[in-house]
């Protein structure tokens, strides 16, 4: 009998997990191009469907009961878009082509009923917001009027308040309230300046936020997160070295948060990497490697050795240490060793012939190389090419009579690999003993890093 009990509960279990859902939605307007839908893992937008509308506009889509709960998005022709969430319910929306995410109806679904009038009264507080703040700053306070300004600053934040503890308490186990708390921030008094403000968000930013949901990394909520308190460090009369610095005080706060929590803490890190990788913040990237680590706390050990192994590259190339022996074939299918390069200063420069980039930086970095006027240096210039018409064809047009190397790999070249290239044009300056000097970003950082070989 309780073998019998046993199987039934089984069975009811597997019914409900085999379920398919329907999502269905009326565009009005709708081009009959294909629409893809997609799904968010942290700053990821991954494939998952396409389907071409039917003329009336119908774009219908079926979830198996296995689908990870999440934020979707729908991507429609000419970059528009419309984002959902799937919660193990059937949803029904209709919208207009021209306003998608602000026409949005929801016919079924209570997920993105919550979400739709979350978004919607979360934007009106925010506009609200952007439009009274300078007020505060800047509006006489010999005025009167001033006090009502105050008045409605504080009353902005308090109703926005009292609406999401209502939120979280009607829908505590909602998708769309999972998205709320993190989007959260703290109220900030009304008596602070624009700079004291900014100094209270970055010590207070993620006092209301609890770490340890993983459910919330299949939206681009979390990392949205992340992003916006990064800005509240960005400042464009920063140079980039002084940038750097505030990064690096904005990703202790970040890291530290999120540190009780091994698969935040592995994903955030991860994240981390990937930004600041793009931007060539290699200051920062350095300063993880040396301060924090994985032990204990990545879940996946396939991402976590990938990860460290990356990590561990930061390391290994920062300033001052050793650059990697390189050994390839020259432009004339002769052995070039760096080892064996006697030159006094050596700028590696990794490009392609397909970098529109790289076409801009390497004629500049050719007037720096003729000019008699500055230390001298030589260039070894590596192409992650595949095709040696390609390469050979740039460098003859361009009449970049230096060294010229490339395995023809691509980005399996080894020593792309060996010096953690991952966009193209990287550059690296080498002293004579080939240790690294400096890893400038654009022409006026290397005229900056050659000057000061100057002196």
């Amino acid at each position: 009998m309780k073998y019998l009990f046993f199987l039934i509960l089984v069975s009811f279990s597997l019914i409900a997990n085999s379920q398919d859902y329907i999502f269905n939605a009326k565009i009005r307007s709708c081009p009959e191009e294909n629409v893809i839908l997609t799904r968010f893992y942290g700053d990821q937008i991954l494939i998952v469907d396409s389907i071409l509308p039917k003329k009336s506009g119908e774009i219908k889509f079926n979830f198996s009961g296995n689908s990870a709960p999440g934020m979707y998005r729908l991507v429609f022709p000419d970059e528009k878009i419309m984002d959902f969430i799937f919660n193990k319910e059937n949803i029904e929306l209709s919208s207009n082509y021209y306003f998608l995410m602000d026409s949005v109806k929801v016919k079924t679904s209570k997920e993105n009923s919550l979400f739709y009038k979350y978004l919607h009264r979360k934007r009106d507080f925010e506009i609200k917001m952007e439009l009274i703040s300078p007020l505060i700053d800047y509006y006489p306070r010999t005025d009167m009027f001033y006090w009502n300004i105050v008045y409605k600053f504080d009353e902005l934040q308090f109703e926005w308040s009292e609406y999401l503890d209502s939120l979280i308490m009607n829908s505590g186990e909602s998708y769309a309230v999972k998205i709320a708390k993190m989007q959260k921030t703290p109220s900030v008094s009304s008596d602070l300046s624009g700079s004291e403000r900014s100094a209270f968000f970055k010590q207070h930013f993620f006092d209301d936020i609890s770490f340890g949901d993983t459910a919330i990394f299949r939206s681009n909520t979390f990392t949205g997160k992340i992003i916006e308190y990064l800005s509240l460090y960005s400042n464009p009369r920063l140079s980039q070295s002084e940038l750097e610095e505030e990064f690096i005080n904005a990703t202790n706060v970040i890291l530290a948060k999120v540190s009780d929590d091994p698969a935040s803490y592995e994903f955030v890190l991860n994240y981390l990497v990937n930004g600041f990788e793009k931007f060539h913040f290699d200051k920062v990237l350095e300063y993880i490697s040396e301060n924090f680590v994985l032990d204990g706390k990545c879940e996946d050990e396939g991402r976590k050795s990938m990860l460290e192994k990356r990590l561990a590259k930061y390391k290994e190339l920062a300033n001052g240490k050793a650059g990697p022996e390189i050994i390839m074939n020259d432009i004339n299918g002769n052995e070039f060793k760096l080892s064996e390069l006697d030159a006094k200063y050596t700028l590696l420069v990794f490009w392609a012939s397909w970098c529109p980039h790289c076409l801009i930086v390497l004629p500049e970095i050719k007037k720096m190389y003729e000019n008699d006027n500055i230390v001298d240096f030589e260039v070894v210039a590596i192409s992650v090419d595949t095709s040696a018409n390609d390469w050979k064809k740039e460098i003859n047009e361009g009449g970049f009579d230096w060294i010229n190397c490339s395995d023809l790999n691509g980005w399996n070249s080894k020593a792309a690999d060996d010096y953690n290239i991952y966009a193209t044009p990287s550059m690296i300056l080498l002293d004579k003993e080939k240790n690294i000097i400096e890893k400038p970003i654009t022409k006026n950082e290397l005229k900056k890093a050659i000057k000061a070989l100057e002196k």
